[in-house]
């Protein structure tokens, strides 16, 4: 329930540890103990500190409580009680919780105990039946509720009783059983009311007038509903005399706006709701307020924006608690944020970003609709009516003969076997999850460890590739820088060299330089290709591409006499790739072409259109590629280098770049040659989708 907030945690905190400091150090009536509790003293000392740090004063009494040996009942029992408060309110942890009750309640049934402390015999069979309840364990939390209503008939307690109509008010709206809860809740208001601490009950009180209003307008009956509502802000007003630190005023209040807003919301008063609403988020939103409550409130907030088709301020409020669930995670609110996030990206007609959200919030709700099942099911008020028929019952069986007591001792043996095995099956079925968890981490190990392996790897043949590299650079580089300085040397030896014999060294340095250019412009080409996995990708409308690249190399092919040909799909086609980078590729292998083709030889450039990928063709009647060497034509540097047909110079890089390019826009390069007769190389890329 959105009314179970921080501040409910902390007030049931301080109501626990004043119920122990005064059931543990006061006078006992005629019959009951009277014991000097050491205990309480640990309590009372921590309880100065519960506004604070709640868990480091949960460590204190914990740690103090160890370290003092032989305890008695009275500080087992308070021991007890301390940690399954604390377990169950301030840290969620129910398993430890039930754990905790149950030692308490075994305590208290034990050697007359129930009778010497009634007081923590109320607390401990309440403190069983709410966290079995949230465990699910429904029929042990009725039998713990049930004796503490017989504990009370027979205390007169008033307090203890307004504590036990409290908590079956909460299971019955648990239940959806609204107008029941609604009842037990003004009786457990008027109740406590009578007792003496009224600041050790006043959130308590507070609490339950919210609760009433929550139950008010489950049940549409909206005036009422606002009645409660305004009762409990005037409640929490009153609070300022008991209170010095306005801190615990302001988060009640809090918590009130946003439920305030419901009922306004509901009355058609969508205007008067979202301020509430906002004035809610805002107070929550600060240190040490209620968060789970902040994020209920925007999930209301975004779906009144939704009604309203306010889209932007919808997703801002989703954004928020998104931003909040990655540090505190509640399935009710993720369930209800995934189920929003999807309506609004459907709202935006944007299919694909809604699915995932809406496959996730089906398996939330899946879950929830099987975990709550058997919970509205139920009805706590005619379970405890049937406990009290069977008390009456066992009541009349105690009276018959011993037969029938036999009888019932073979039922209750039967009962606690089936317990126990179902406990069993539990615990079995627990440990081999456990197991199956941890083969999981091992495999994810063992793939992280083969990861690294193969990484490591990667990056020694990395450093190997580099070192081959660098030294085909400097060989490349050397020749030609050194007939430069050869050339110049013979100039510079011969200054009075005829005029045309001066031109024509000149040129040959000049030839060199380009050649040595080139090749620079090619390593620069091919170190840029490293990174081809980060570059921008566009629509490029393809045929425009490769008809750009045949006109640009129309040129060099007639400079051999070559017919450069393109046969191109008529429909325009566009592909999602970098238009730069995939026409250096179809540049690079017409330039080969023309290359290896002898004079007067054809060149045909082709697109194939397929259904979801296109292939790219350039086919050649050249010299052809050797088979020795066609497994190295994509290597970096590649020993297969060759020169042209009319002496072209080779750098041995345009096919390795034409490479990790296509392979960057997931594609494939190949060819298909036959040496003496040509050479056809393949560019397959995918369509847009």
């Amino acid at each position: 329930m959105s009314c179970l907030t921080d501040a409910v945690y902390r007030c049931s905190y301080v109501l626990v540890v004043l119920l122990l400091v005064v059931g543990s150090s006061c006078d006992r009536t005629p019959g009951k103990a009277k014991v000097k509790d050491p205990f309480a003293g640990y309590i009372a000392t921590a309880n100065k500190h519960v506004g604070e740090d709640l868990e480091r004063v949960f460590r204190y009494v914990d740690s103090m409580y160890r370290s003092t040996p032989d305890h008695t009942v009275l500080e087992k029992l308070g021991y007890y009680n301390f940690c399954s408060a604390n377990y169950f309110n301030v840290f969620h942890d129910n398993a430890r919780a039930v754990a905790y009750s149950d030692s308490m309640v075994a305590i208290i049934e034990k050697d007359n105990n129930q009778e010497k402390y009634p007081e923590l015999a109320v607390l401990g069979y309440i403190s069983r039946g709410e966290t079995n309840f949230a465990a699910g364990r429904y029929n042990v939390a009725y039998n713990a509720f049930f004796k503490t209503k017989l504990l009370v008939r027979q205390t007169l307690d008033s307090c203890a009783l307004s504590d036990y109509n409290y908590r079956l008010g909460m299971v019955l709206y648990k239940q959806q059983r609204y107008h029941k809860a609604a009842a037990y809740f003004k009786e457990a208001f008027d109740g406590l009311g009578t007792c003496p601490d009224k600041k050790a009950v006043f959130w308590r009180r507070q609490e339950i007038l919210n609760n009433t209003a929550l139950s008010y307008s489950k049940t549409e009956l909206i005036d009422s509903a606002f009645l409660y509502y305004d009762k409990a802000l005037a409640f929490i007003s009153s609070g300022v005399s008991l209170y010095d630190d306005p801190f615990m005023i302001n988060l009640g209040k809090a918590v009130m706006y946003g439920n305030q807003g419901d009922v306004f919301l509901k009355k058609g008063d969508s205007l008067s709701a979202e301020r509430l609403y906002l004035k809610s988020a805002k107070m929550n939103s600060q240190q040490g307020y209620e968060v789970n409550d902040m994020m209920f409130t925007r999930i209301k907030l975004a779906r009144l924006y939704k009604e309203e088709g306010r889209k932007n301020d919808m997703y801002v409020q989703l954004q928020l608690v998104r931003n909040t669930l990655d540090t505190l995670d509640n399935r009710e609110v993720r369930t209800r944020w995934n189920e929003l996030m999807n309506d609004y990206y459907s709202s935006v007609d944007q299919p694909a970003n809604a699915y995932p959200f809406l496959k996730e919030y089906n398996r939330l709700k899946d879950s929830a609709r099987i975990s709550t099942r058997q919970l509205l099911s139920g009805d706590a008020n005619v379970q405890l009516q049937s406990l009290e028929k069977q008390y009456e019952i066992d009541i009349l069986k105690k009276n018959t003969q011993l037969q029938r007591l036999y009888l019932h001792i073979v039922i209750t043996i039967s009962v606690l076997t089936l317990v126990i095995l179902f406990l069993i099956y539990k615990y079995w079925r627990r440990s081999k999850e456990n197991v199956k968890s941890l083969a999981s981490l091992n495999e994810t190990v063992k793939q992280q460890n083969e990861a690294l392996g193969n990484t490591l790897a990667a990056l020694k043949l990395s450093s190997l590739e580099k070192d081959r590299i660098l030294r085909a650079v400097a060989h490349d580089l050397r020749n030609p820088i050194g007939g430069i300085a050869s050339v110049s040397e013979l100039m510079l030896s011969e200054p009075d060299a005829p005029l045309d014999q001066r031109e024509e060294l000149l040129g040959l340095i000049n030839s060199t330089c380009t050649d040595s250019l080139l090749l620079i412009n090619e390593i620069l080409e091919a170190a840029n290709t490293q990174d081809a996995g980060n570059m921008p990708l566009q629509p490029v409308e393809i045929n425009t591409v490769i008809t750009n690249c045949i006109e640009l190399l129309r040129f060099r092919a007639a400079e051999k006499a070559q017919d450069l040909s393109g046969k191109l799909g008529v429909e325009p086609l566009e592909l999602h790739i970098n238009r730069e980078k995939i026409g250096r590729v179809v540049n690079n292998l017409i330039s080969n072409a023309i290359k290896f083709s002898p004079r007067g030889s054809t060149i045909v450039v082709s697109t194939h259109n397929q259904p979801h990928k296109l292939l790219i063709s350039v086919k050649d009647n050249g010299i052809g590629i050797p088979a020795e060497i066609q497994p190295k034509i994509f290597d970096m540097f590649t020993s297969a280098r060759r020169k042209g047909t009319t002496g072209e110079k080779p750098f041995g890089l345009g096919l390795s770049i034409s490479k990790q390019i296509v392979e960057a826009h997931k594609g494939r390069i190949w060819f298909d040659s036959e040496e003496g007769k040509g050479t056809t190389f393949f560019v397959e890329l995918r369509k847009n989708h």
